[in-house]
């Protein structure tokens, strides 16, 4: 079975690569959910591409936007707003994985998929140096 993946910062350049990865392991990688931060457009693009369950934004400005561009489309994409969709996106059943980060932007997502012993994959150290310093009982038994 393919591992749902969470994509932080999905429009960022770690973010693409991370999911030009994705695409060339569809029988490995399923993106269950997509966030960016003001991207909109590339975003929008992605989703077309990748069809994930959610989409999350930062801002609800960009979410109007953002579901606005994917009613014109026949995908049910779902676009949730906040770091607290992040972070319930990131601990959610349906995700297997959280992948990426830059810097503390990500890091309460880290930190929720960490306690719900979700699998990470970090693109820089930052997370990790911050998390184990936060929370080490979140991510030293996982």
């Amino acid at each position: 079975m393919a591992q749902r993946l969470l994509v932080i910062d999905s429009t960022g350049s770690r973010g693409g690569s991370a999911l030009e990865t994705v695409a060339r392991n569809s029988d490995i990688f399923v993106v269950f959910a997509l966030s960016a931060h003001c991207n909109m457009q590339k975003l929008f693009e992605q989703c077309l591409r990748f069809e994930p369950t959610l989409a999350i934004v930062s801002e609800p400005h960009h979410a109007i936007e953002l579901q606005a561009h994917l009613q014109t489309t026949r995908l049910r994409t779902e676009v949730q707003c906040g770091v607290a969709a992040l972070c319930a996106a990131a601990g959610a059943p349906e995700c297997d994985m959280v992948m990426g980060t830059e810097g503390a932007a990500g890091l309460s997502a880290v930190m929720s998929a960490a306690r719900a012993a979700r699998k990470i994959l970090l693109l820089n150290k930052d997370a990790l140096m911050m998390s184990t310093r936060i929370a080490p009982e979140a991510v030293s038994a996982r």
